[in-house]
C-alpha cells in the first residue's frame, strides 16, 4: 500500500466548501478517524454524523498518479467509493482532503497517549479461565483436561445450570465444547478456534438450558456465516474452472498432433468460440451472483469476516490475471498460426452465420438501452419533500447527491454510447 505516512490517527480541524467558503459550526469539526495497516478505517463521530455516508466505510486504499499525486478512497457505501485528493503525498503532521462536488477536510495527526490506548483495551475474564487460580469447580473433559472454573463467573450467564451438582454439569464432554461454552459464559464471545463441528455440538448442548440461548444463537450464526464463505468460494472456484475451460478450447489439438489446431477446421473453430462465448457468460453470471449475495448478506458479517471475504477476493486476483495472460496468448497463437487459406475457409463458413450474430447482438443492445433508459428515468432528481433539518442530515444528503450525480452522469455516456452503437449495428445490417 502507498503512502504509510498516512497510517494514525487524524482529526477534523477545519470543513470548507469547493468553491473556497467556509462553514462555521459544521459539526465535522473534532471527527477523527484511524488508518490502520490492515487497509481499515474507524470513525470517531457524535450520533447525529452517523447519517452520514462517508463515516458508514469501514476500508480505505491509497494510491499515487503523476497527474492528481495521492488520492485517499474510503469503500464502500451503496456500490460507491468516495474519493479525496490530498495535498501531500507524504503527509506528516497535517494534511487538506478534497472530495471533488462536496467539500474540503482540513485534518491534523492525533498522537495517541498511551493511557488513551490503555482505556480503550477491552477487558476480558478469559485470563481467569485460563489461570485457573482460586477456581471452585473442577469439570473434566473426555479427555481428562480440567477445567477450574469459577462460580461466581459462570452463574452471571448460566444462573439456571445446576453448578454445584455432583458430577458438574458438561462433564465428559469433548475439551473443545466445553471451551467453547466457558469462553462464552466468561468473554460472551465465540473462540477463535471454533469449528463447524463443535459449533453443531455446542447447539446440541446449549439448547436444553435457557440461559444458553444467546450462544445456540451465535453458533447459529456463525455455520450461517461459514455456509456463506464456502458458497463464496465454491462460485469463485467455478470461475476459475470456467477460465481454465474457456482456455484449454483454444488449446485443443486433433489426434495430439502439434500441427493439427482448431484454426484448421474451420467448423470447429466456430464451435469453440460459441463455447467459449458461454463459459464467459456463466463467469459473469457467477460473479454477479457473488456480489449480490455479499451485498445482501454483508450486514450479518461481522467487521473481522467482512473483510476475510475481501482480502480472499483480492488473493484471487492474481489468478486471474494469468488465465487471462493464459488466454491471450491461446488466442493469438491459434490465429497468428492460421494460413492464407484457412482464414478464406473461415470467413467462408462465417458468413451465413453473420445474419444470426447481428440479430442477436441487436436485440441484446436494445433491451440493454430499454433497461438503462428505465434506470435513468428513476434515477433521474426529483423534489424530496422531506425536511432534514439536523447537521448531519444536510451533510449526508450533500454527499449523496454528489455519488447521486456521479452514478447518473456515467449512465448516461453509457447509454450514449449504446445508441450509437446500436444505429451503427443497425445501419450496417
Amino acid at each position: 500500500m502507498a503512502g504509510r505516512s498516512f497510517i494514525g490517527t487524524w482529526e477534523v480541524i477545519g470543513y470548507g466548501y469547493i468553491n473556497g467558503s467556509h462553514s462555521e459550526n459544521t459539526g465535522l469539526e473534532g471527527v477523527r478517524f484511524r488508518l490502520d495497516e490492515t487497509g481499515d478505517v474507524i470513525w470517531t463521530v457524535s450520533e447525529e454524523l452517523k447519517a452520514v455516508p462517508l463515516f458508514s466505510c469501514e476500508t480505505y486504499e491509497i494510491y499515487s498518479t503523476s497527474g492528481l499525486g495521492a488520492v485517499l478512497r474510503f469503500g464502500a457505501y451503496a456500490g460507491h467509493v468516495i474519493e479525496f485528493k490530498c495535498d501531500q503525498i507524504e503527509p506528516r503532521d497535517s494534511v487538506i482532503l478534497t472530495c471533488e462536488g462536496w467539500c474540503m477536510l482540513h485534518c491534523k495527526r492525533i498522537q495517541e497517549e498511551p493511557s488513551e490506548y490503555t482505556l480503550n483495551t477491552t477487558f476480558s475474564l478469559l485470563p481467569a479461565l485460563e489461570d485457573g487460580y482460586f477456581g471452585d469447580i473442577k469439570i473434566t473433559a473426555a479427555n481428562n483436561k480440567q477445567f477450574h472454573v469459577h462460580s461466581s463467573i459462570v452463574q452471571l450467564l448460566g444462573n439456571e445450570i445446576p453448578w454445584q451438582s455432583q458430577p458438574p454439569p458438561f462433564s465428559g464432554l469433548p475439551e473443545d465444547v466445553l471451551g467453547t461454552i466457558f469462553n462464552f459464559l466468561y468473554a460472551e464471545c465465540l473462540p477463535d478456534t471454533l469449528t463447524e463441528s463443535t459449533a453443531r455440538q455446542v447447539i446440541s448442548v446449549g439448547a436444553q438450558y435457557q440461559s444458553l440461548a444467546k450462544l445456540v444463537n451465535m453458533c447459529q450464526l456463525y455455520l450461517k456465516n461459514m455456509a456463506l464463505k464456502q458458497q463464496i468460494i465454491g462460485l469463485v472456484n467455478d470461475m476459475h474452472a470456467c477460465a481454465n475451460q474457456i482456455i484449454e478450447h483454444f488449446n485443443i489439438r486433433h489426434n495430439h498432433s502439434p500441427t493439427d489446431t482448431i484454426a484448421a477446421n474451420p467448423a470447429k473453430l466456430c464451435f469453440v468460440v460459441k463455447q467459449s462465448v458461454r463459459d464467459a457468460a456463466v463467469v459473469g453470471a457467477k460473479l454477479l451472483l457473488l456480489c449480490d449475495l455479499f451485498t445482501k448478506r454483508k450486514n450479518e458479517l461481522s467487521r473481522e469476516e467482512r473483510h476475510e471475504i475481501i482480502r480472499y477476493a483480492k488473493s484471487r486476483l492474481p489468478i486471474f490475471m494469468t488465465q487471462l495472460h493464459k488466454f491471450l496468448q491461446a488466442v493469438k497463437s491459434t490465429f497468428s498460426s492460421m494460413t492464407a487459406l484457412q482464414r478464406n475457409e473461415v470467413a467462408t463458413y462465417l458468413v451465413p452465420e453473420i445474419e444470426v450474430i447481428l440479430d442477436t447482438v441487436s436485440t441484446l443492445i436494445v433491451e440493454v438501452e430499454k433497461a438503462l433508459h428505465q434506470i435513468i428515468q428513476v434515477l433521474s432528481p426529483h423534489d424530496d419533500a422531506r425536511r432534514k433539518s439536523g447537521v448531519g442530515d444536510m451533510l449526508g444528503k450533500s454527499l449523496r447527491n454528489v455519488l447521486h450525480i456521479r452514478e447518473l452522469t456515467k449512465l448516461r455516456n453509457f447509454h450514449e454510447h449504446i445508441t450509437c452503437s446500436l444505429g451503427l449495428l443497425l445501419h450496417k445490417k
